[in-house]
């Protein structure tokens, strides 16, 4: 049975670009359907970056195109945001994927291949379900917020470890577990007859008291505006973070921690 063609349509010649990025350079191979090279370039990773790529682009040839940053996620982020906010369709291409791209048309899985960026737009043209590079939205501002939080509770844990262990040698059995920030300060103040050491290891104490209280006025400052309902964001879009039937949003499981946490 014959297989009606419509001879009179268009044909639309999409042209991927592959990018390898790099902290100094990023590389760039353009190629058609057929894996034909196009064109090749590298541009310093600068300020002027994004135009010159765009600017190298717009001379090549085809209908349309496709950008595919290798790890966009990671090294190549701001390369693929500063894409996509100039309007350009870019896609995240896996590191793993490019090295089995490259595995199989070179034999070899070194990164330092010069066929890095042929891979990856190979990668790209060949796997369709790549995810799609979109522009930072409001829960970029939340994970922000999440790991902020996060990384001052680590450092004031890790300020209340040191203050625990300087105290156990100054006062035997050392401080409860329970105690105020006000309170270990008394403690200190009352130890009597130190040497030179014992008064060293006291200045210590209170040199990793000082920086929990430190850490405990930046945890509080911690916009709960923010992580709650979004007052300082520019668009209503947070609405669609509302919690789920049996579950609670990321802004509310972090409101709940960022609660008063004791020297323990």
């Amino acid at each position: 049975m014959a297989i009606p063609c419509d001879y009179n349509k268009e044909v639309v010649m999409v042209t991927t670009i592959g990018i390898d990025p790099h902290k100094a350079t990023h590389t760039a191979v353009a190629i058609d359907g057929s894996e034909t090279v196009l064109g090749e370039v590298t541009v310093p990773a600068d300020r002027y970056q994004t135009k010159k790529l765009i600017d190298w682009a717009s001379e090549l040839d085809g209908d349309g195109r496709l950008w595919a940053v290798e790890a966009a996620g990671g090294l190549g982020y701001l390369l693929s945001q500063q894409l996509v906010a100039g309007g350009e369709q870019v896609v995240d291409v896996p590191p793993v994927l490019a090295s089995r791209v490259r595995l199989l048309g070179s034999g070899r899985s070194d990164k330092n291949d010069p066929n890095d960026a042929r891979s990856v737009t190979i990668a790209a043209l060949r796997q369709p379900d790549l995810a799609v590079v979109l522009r930072e939205d409001h829960t970029q501002v939340l994970r922000m917020l999440a790991k902020r939080h996060l990384e001052l509770t680590a450092l004031r844990t890790q300020a209340a470890c040191r203050l625990h262990s300087v105290i156990l040698q100054l006062r035997p059995g050392g401080m409860a577990r329970r105690l105020s920030a006000k309170q270990a300060s008394r403690m200190l103040g009352g130890i009597r007859a130190l040497d030179a050491v014992g008064e060293q290891r006291r200045t210590m104490a209170r040199t990793h008291l000082g920086d929990i209280r430190r850490l405990d006025r930046e945890i509080k400052a911690n916009p709960d505006t923010d992580l709650k309902g979004g007052g300082r964001l520019e668009d209503d879009s947070h609405r669609r973070l509302r919690c789920r039937p049996g579950r609670c949003c990321v802004a509310d499981r972090l409101h709940r921690r960022h609660r008063p946490v004791r020297i323990s």
